[in-house]
């Protein structure tokens, strides 16, 4: 609690409770079943939306690209780019007026096989996704064991003014083998 100025007491100030700021809309946690996360009916009640994936891995033999889509928006108003390093290479993502998609991590998911230490993890946080404007996304994600490691920093841009009410998380092939996705609402 703080202490915070209230007219209604007799001392002009009253003890009020902040919040941690986070609220949980959504969670799943994969088993090999489905490429795809799906998250419809988003409140516009939040500032930012913040998704968060971590201990993951995909069903197939390589590494993989993880995919966004916005409102289930298939048009090509979708821009992006990004930079990746894996081990001591360095090389660049990126494309204008995409259809279907923002790339949220690119060579990141690593493969059936990856041990523990080489689960990937990502954060997209998507600002002001209720107002007007354009909306943007940066993302962060990693994977691998120190000296192998891979990361991946980008961003990008939904040419939509609509407010985001609808998220998708997709690999183009195979499956999310494990991991955990949590969608919280940041005020």
């Amino acid at each position: 609690q703080v202490l915070t100025a209230d007219s209604a007491q007799s001392t002009g100030l009253s003890w009020t409770t902040i919040s941690s700021g986070l609220t949980q809309i959504a969670t799943v946690t994969h088993n090999n079943t489905t490429g795809t996360w799906n998250v419809t009916s988003i409140a516009g009640t939040y500032k930012n939306l913040l998704i968060v994936g971590q201990g993951l891995s995909g069903s197939g033999g390589s590494a993989q690209d993880i995919w966004l889509k916005l409102n289930n928006d298939a048009g090509a108003n979708y821009s992006y780019s990004g930079v990746k390093q894996s081990a001591a290479t360095i090389s660049y993502d990126g494309q204008v007026a995409s259809a279907n998609t923002i790339t949220v991590a690119t060579g990141i998911l690593p493969n059936s096989t990856a041990t523990i230490y080489q689960y990937g993890q990502f954060l997209i946080n998507i600002p002001l996704y209720s107002g007007s404007q354009y909306k943007s996304v940066t993302t962060t994600a990693t994977s691998g064991p120190a000296g192998t490691a891979t990361s991946y920093q980008g961003g990008g841009t939904w040419a939509s003014t609509s407010a985001i009410n609808q998220i998708t998380i997709f690999l183009t092939t195979n499956n999310f083998k494990t991991g955990t996705f949590t969608l919280y609402g940041v005020n």
